[in-house]
């Protein structure tokens, strides 16, 4: 008898179908998809004033099953194992973040050319930044695919 493993991931609405394709590379046979949204109204108190406030939630929960006896399992298992541990270069660098806007505010504020200049050098360090970014979000998105591409492979 074929035994099977169950695996339920959640994402945003938009990245349903993306992640469909991405786990059928792995083997994995959709199984059922259901939509979440949530809403939490409360009342909160600022001041002398009360609101009403609602916070939602949106997602979609996708399930799926493979079969632990299909050809090159441990294969597409080793794959997927591999596509996660791939380091997500995180979010791109900022601009200005809080403490820059404040120090070039101040600085602008005391003396000019200061603020200038670090204004100038966080431009220059930001395209400096941004292109390493850049290119380590290439390296992570190239070596993502060429695992889903061998993965592909095994399933075809």
């Amino acid at each position: 008898m074929a035994r099977k493993e169950t695996k339920t991931v959640q994402v945003g609405p938009d990245q349903a179908d993306q992640m469909l394709n991405l786990m059928e590379s792995f083997g994995w046979e959709f199984h059922s998809r259901q939509t979440i949204k949530n809403k939490d109204s409360h009342l909160e108190q600022r001041g002398d004033s009360v609101y009403s406030v609602t916070e939602s939630e949106h997602y979609v929960e996708l399930t799926f099953q493979r079969d632990t006896s299909i050809d090159h399992y441990n294969e597409l298992v080793d794959l997927e194992q591999q596509f996660n541990a791939v380091e997500d270069p995180g979010p791109p660098p900022i601009r200005f973040g809080k403490f820059w806007l404040i120090i070039s505010a101040v600085g602008l504020l005391l003396y000019v050319a200061p603020g200038v200049a670090i204004i100038i050098w966080r431009f220059v360090r930001y395209s400096k930044n941004s292109k390493m970014w850049a290119s380590e979000y290439d390296a992570f998105e190239q070596e993502r695919d060429k695992i889903v591409q061998q993965a592909k492979t095994l399933t075809a």
